[in-house]
């Protein structure tokens, strides 16, 4: 039987910079959040080479069992929408840090913490890398949370340009309005249709904008909007579906987005879809 390369255990590497084994860790899902042990072996392909936020703590020493309750306790809150991961003092932080260009010692502050935004919030031109910056923040839940979740507010603070909110009886809401004021008509589209008419953008919807928002335009539908669902053939509750156009007629299309609403599923389908992962020897594609 073969095994499932998402549940594929990492091959401890003899030393910083080496790389038997290059493979991306789970991404929690919109329920639950927490924190991954960063090695030499994975940092770049889960920290740099994804769309995603990322808080790196880098430890200079063995952390308190309060320091880590806390820490863990921010993963956990964030519920996904920002990656926590740690480097332990075992794995020479500096060295990792020195392979990508940056200098631990400019970190003026005491736990060295650094931030590597999500693509929503790189200037143009510029890298995750370049993007990146030390956060000056303690190890407490509440700072930690607080500056995490800034984090995330600032990258969906425009949430038209994330999220699109349909409604068939506004003119200005319409799948017509949604195509149209697109920046690249061409990217797939993906709508969500909630099992009951909500008042805010869930936590899974807007991860999956921050993360995929420059491939993928994604709008969220009302329960309650019978002329949307029967256009799109919805007949049960929640599902998703995406726009697409065919490649021969270019004519868009209405597709069943046939997988579970969670995170990990549907990163799997837009890639299995739309290729939108570019696809890396010795990887194993998590996003």
């Amino acid at each position: 039987m073969t095994k499932d390369p998402w549940e594929q255990k990492e091959e401890h590497p003899d030393a910083p910079g080496s790389r038997k084994q290059a493979y991306r860790l789970p991404r929690p899902k919109s329920k639950w959040g927490t924190s991954y042990t960063l090695t030499a072996a994975n940092f770049a392909d889960n920290v740099i080479h994804t769309p995603s936020h990322w808080i790196v703590w880098f430890q200079e020493s063995e952390p308190t069992s309060e320091q880590t309750q806390a820490w863990n306790d921010a993963a956990k809150h964030l519920q996904g929408k920002v990656q926590f991961g740690v480097v332990p003092k075992r794995e020479r932080s500096w060295e990792i840090l020195n392979t990508i260009g940056i200098d631990i010692e400019s970190a003026a502050a005491s736990p060295k913490i650094r931030l590597f935004p999500a693509r929503t919030l790189w200037a143009r031109k510029r890298t995750k890398i370049q993007a990146s910056t030390w956060l000056d923040v303690g190890l407490e839940t509440e700072a930690l949370k607080k500056t995490a979740l800034s984090l995330f507010v600032d990258s969906s603070s425009s949430s038209s340009d994330l999220v699109f909110s349909l409604d068939s009886k506004d003119p200005s809401k319409s799948v017509g309005m949604w195509v149209s004021g697109s920046s690249a008509s061409s990217k797939p589209h993906m709508v969500l249709f909630p099992s009951k008419d909500l008042d805010n953008i869930p936590t899974l919807l807007q991860a999956l904008a921050i993360d995929y928002g420059h491939v993928v335009k994604f709008a969220i539908a009302k329960r309650s909007d019978e002329e949307y669902s029967e256009r799109m053939n919805v007949t049960s509750f929640p599902c998703m579906r995406a726009l697409m156009k065919d490649k021969h007629s270019g004519q868009v299309g209405v597709i069943e987005v046939d997988t579970s609403l969670n995170f990990n599923a549907l990163a799997r389908w837009f890639d299995s879809k739309t290729r939108m992962v570019e696809k890396k020897r010795d990887v194993k594609d998590e996003l």
